[in-house]
C-alpha cells in the first residue's frame, strides 16, 4: 500500500463567505429611448450634425453648433454614412411628438443611438451624449459630452432628533504638561539673561575696577615708582585678559581642535 497523500494547506483552510451585493446600476438623466422621428426638432439637429461630423472630416460644421462651441472632427471622416435611430431626451416621460423649440437658451440633453457605415461597408451601432442649445427657433450642438449624464444623488438629511457627537475634552494632563514645559523654558531663558548680564558686570566693570584700586593702593603703601611701576603692568596684564576672554575661549578651541586633527588623523592613518 502506498503512503496517504497529505491534504493541501489551502484544502484544509477554506472558508465560506457570503457572494458580494449585486452593484446598483447608475440612473441616467436621460428618459425612454424613442425613435428619432424626422419632425422632431430635436432629431432634425442631430441628422444634420452627426453627419458633418463623422462624414465629411468636420466640412460645415460650424454651422451646426452654438456660438462660443469649438469641436474638432475626426480626420479623416472614419465613416461613409450615419443613420440616426433613436433618442433619450433629459428629463422626457411622455410620448408626445415635439414640433417646436423652446425659448432662446434652453439646454438639453440628449442620448443618441446610431448606425454608421465604415468605409468597407460594415455598419457599427454607436452611442454619443450630446448637450444642445435653443436660439433662432433651432437647436444647436452645444457640446459633445464625454459621458452620458447620471442623476446626482441627494444626500439624506439629518435626523432631527439624532445626537450630535461632541468632541472629546482636551486631556488635562497634556495641558498641564504643557504649561509646565513653557515655564520652565521661560525660567531658562531668564537665567540664562540674568547670567550673561552678571557675566558683562565682572569682566566689564568689576575687574578693571579692581585693577584700578590695586594700583592705587600699591603706590599708597609704597610710595615708590618701582612697585607702582610692577603694579600697573600686572593690573593691565589682568585687565586685558578679562577684556579678551571671548576672544581666548575662541583661540584655545581652535588649537585644541587642530592638535585633534592633526597627530590624531596621522596616526589613524598609519
Amino acid at each position: 500500500m502506498g503512503a496517504a497523500r497529505p491534504h493541501a494547506p489551502w484544502r484544509q483552510r477554506c472558508e465560506w463567505v457570503a457572494a458580494p451585493e449585486w452593484a446598483k446600476t447608475p440612473e441616467l438623466v436621460y428618459g425612454a429611448m424613442r425613435p428619432a422621428l424626422p419632425t422632431d426638432p430635436r432629431t432634425q439637429a442631430v441628422t444634420s450634425f452627426l453627419p458633418a461630423y463623422l462624414t465629411k472630416g468636420g466640412a460645415e460644421l460650424d454651422r451646426y453648433l452654438a456660438p462660443g462651441t469649438r469641436l474638432s472632427a475626426p480626420s479623416p471622416a472614419p465613416y461613409s454614412g450615419v443613420a440616426v435611430d433613436q433618442l433619450a431626451v433629459e428629463g422626457e416621460t411622455g410620448g408626445e411628438p415635439v414640433v417646436s423649440v423652446p425659448g432662446d437658451g434652453t439646454v438639453l440633453r440628449l442620448l443618441v443611438t446610431l448606425r454608421a457605415t465604415g468605409q468597407d461597408g460594415v455598419r457599427l451601432p454607436l452611442t454619443y451624449a450630446l448637450t444642445l442649445k435653443s436660439r433662432a427657433g433651432r437647436w444647436e450642438i452645444a457640446s459633445l459630452d464625454g459621458a452620458p449624464a447620471l442623476i446626482t444623488p441627494t444626500p439624506a438629511p439629518a435626523a432631527s432628533g439624532a445626537p450630535v457627537r461632541q468632541p472629546p475634552p482636551p486631556d488635562r494632563r497634556s495641558t498641564v504638561m504643557h504649561d509646565t514645559v513653557t515655564l520652565a523654558s521661560g525660567w531658562i531663558q531668564t537665567g540664562t539673561g540674568l547670567g550673561n548680564d552678571i557675566k558683562g558686570l565682572i569682566f566689564d566693570v568689576a575687574i578693571p575696577a579692581l585693577c584700578g584700586i590695586f594700583v592705587v593702593v600699591v603706590g599708597w603703601k609704597t610710595k615708590a615708582p618701582g612697585p607702582t611701576i610692577m603694579a600697573v603692568i600686572f593690573a593691565a596684564i589682568v585687565w586685558g585678559l578679562s577684556a579678551n576672554m571671548g576672544a581666548l575661549k575662541n583661540k584655545t578651541t581652535e588649537d585644541i581642535v587642530q592638535y585633534q586633527s592633526g597627530p590624531n588623523a596621522a596616526r589613524s592613518d598609519q
